[in-house]
């Protein structure tokens, strides 16, 4: 007797987050049709965190840093948007180095709308970014960031990571190890 079973399917990345002060935001992954939502996004943005994700306080971005935000080669990136989708509030990016190293690496970035800010969405982000690297093999997540914004190191421990960072022409170097499968055997 033969019996046929369906795959299953992957995990959908849409999830409802309830954040700290009862609001909702849902997860998903960016694509190329979500540029005009993260165009808006970085607009709504204060200089202070344009320049913590970007290095840069301007207020646009090319088209180009758009595409590549959601949609990065060899990467992936999560949006959270409003409850109703009408909004994007946050975005965190994930871009994959050569997976061929002998310790393939991820570098990410993490922008949320001031408003949204200190309601743990951006450790929601972090923590999804940071699985999603995990699931791909990556070691160790890296990133960089003016040399003044510390609040990022907080927000990476909130996530249970332990990151680590070297300041090196007047910027913070992240370096964020992560469990990879044969660390977890």
């Amino acid at each position: 007797q033969l019996s046929l079973t369906a795959p299953t399917p992957e995990p959908a990345l849409d999830t409802m987050l309830l954040m700290h002060d009862g609001s909702q935001v849902l997860l998903r992954e960016a694509g190329p049709s979500d540029v005009p939502l993260v165009d808006a996004l970085h607009a709504r943005c204060s200089p202070a965190s344009r320049r913590a994700r970007f290095l840069s306080p301007s207020p646009r971005l090319s088209r180009q840093q758009l595409c590549a935000l959601v949609d990065p080669v060899g990467g992936r990136s999560v949006l959270a948007l409003t409850r109703d989708g009408g909004s994007a509030v946050g975005l965190a990016d994930l871009r994959l180095s050569d997976p061929l190293l002998p310790t393939p690496t991820a570098t990410f970035g993490v922008l949320v709308e001031d408003t949204w800010q200190h309601r743990g969405l951006g450790t929601a982000l972090v923590r999804r970014v940071a699985e999603t690297a995990e699931d791909l093999g990556m070691s160790e997540l890296i990133g960089t960031v003016p040399a003044d914004e510390v609040r990022i190191t907080r927000l990476l421990r909130r996530a249970g990571l332990r990151p680590t960072a070297v300041l090196a022409d007047g910027t913070l170097q992240l370096n964020v190890p992560l469990a990879t499968p044969a660390a977890m055997a």
